[in-house]
């Protein structure tokens, strides 16, 4: 045995005279795991064969979902070159039609399929300088007049086209990479400023074209904020909120909580608070969030949220005011947005001018 083997085993033997209770733990330990392996293998050993059989039926679902794209690429699918959704409704979409639907694009229409029902939208045929035939579709989405009206849910999406003798084909809408959402002062999405629901579009493992529908969230959406010598006023209209004639809205700070009454019965709002009840008492600033409460709901945020941008709070920058309340008191008040949209009031106390 080598010196440093000597060592080692010294240095064992010591160990388990002078702690013979970890050595009695370490012993214990080791006999515990091995009872676990041994216990663990019939299980193991049952396991294969599902194991087995989800991997083979994940290869089986990658091969035909290859060889599936390769026939819609091939002859049956309309090559998209450009799907998105501008100003939170208006649906874009550009596709070149295959070389085996010459013949049929004397009319064409854009179908949207969802649980056996459909919806369909212009679609607009012309030559490219290549010779391709290119659709082209601009459709309005929503529930408002004059719109196409699509409910919650995901859409699928092909072309109908049709021959002037009659005879129709359906043609799928295949992209090759979906929109990548870039990390730029925007997003790609947006809430459709009427209504606030969501259109977003996508792509199946296929990479066939599809829509995603989504609701409202229910918001306060801000309009205006204004501060005269004596209060602070705050304008805007309700979204997705179901139609009530009077609304509270509270302010609050920690603890301290002001309630102002408005009438809400056309869907817009108008309050206007008192700043001499917003001043700061104790602490040197206070942050009021606000909020609409209605009965049996819960509170619904206050702020601006039908927009594009990822940061709301440094689009959206409100000028701070130095107002002088009754009673020789002077403070700074500021609105400011959250970084998710959300609107509060800030006032900080002018100590300096008090002191003057």
């Amino acid at each position: 045995m080598t010196k440093a083997g000597t060592e080692s085993l010294a240095n064992r033997v010591s160990s388990a005279i002078h702690q013979p209770h970890a050595t009695a733990r370490r012993l214990a330990r080791t006999k515990v795991a091995r009872r676990l392996r041994v216990a663990a293998q019939p299980v193991k050993r049952a396991l294969r064969p599902q194991a087995r059989r989800l991997a083979q039926s994940k290869a089986s679902a990658s091969r035909a979902i290859a060889e599936r794209a390769g026939r819609i690429n091939g002859r049956r699918a309309a090559e998209v070159t450009y799907f998105a959704v501008l100003s939170g409704h208006n649906l874009n979409l550009q596709a070149v039609l295959p070389p085996s639907a010459d013949g049929y694009a004397d009319v064409a229409s854009l179908a949207f399929s969802r649980n056996g029902r459909s919806r369909h939208g212009p679609v607009r045929i012309r030559t490219d300088r290549d010779g391709n035939s290119v659709a082209e579709a601009t459709v309005l989405l929503g529930e408002l007049a004059g719109r196409l009206p699509l409910s919650t849910g995901t859409w699928r999406m092909h072309l109908d086209i049709v021959r002037a003798d009659g005879r129709s084909r359906r043609l799928l809408l295949h992209r090759a990479a979906g929109p990548m959402d870039e990390a730029g002062p925007t997003f790609m999405t947006q809430p459709c400023p009427d209504t606030g629901a969501f259109f977003r579009t996508g792509v199946n493992a296929l990479g066939l074209c599809r829509i995603v529908v989504e609701d409202a969230v229910p918001r306060a959406e801000v309009r205006h904020v204004s501060l005269s010598h004596s209060s602070a006023r705050v304008t805007g209209r309700l979204v997705a909120v179901p139609q009530v004639t009077t609304g509270r809205f509270e302010l609050r700070n920690g603890t301290t909580v002001l309630r102002v009454d408005t009438d809400l019965s056309d869907g817009r709002f108008d309050i206007t608070v008192p700043l001499s009840k917003m001043f700061p008492t104790a602490d040197h600033q206070h942050i009021w969030d606000i909020s609409l409460v209605l009965p049996a709901r819960p509170p619904v945020p206050v702020g601006r949220y039908l927009h594009d941008l990822r940061k709301p709070r440094d689009a959206y920058r409100e000028i701070e005011r130095l107002i002088a309340l009754p009673g020789d008191r002077t403070v700074f008040v500021r609105p400011k947005y959250k970084a998710d949209g959300r609107l509060t009031l800030a006032c900080r106390r002018d100590d300096q001018g008090a002191n003057e």
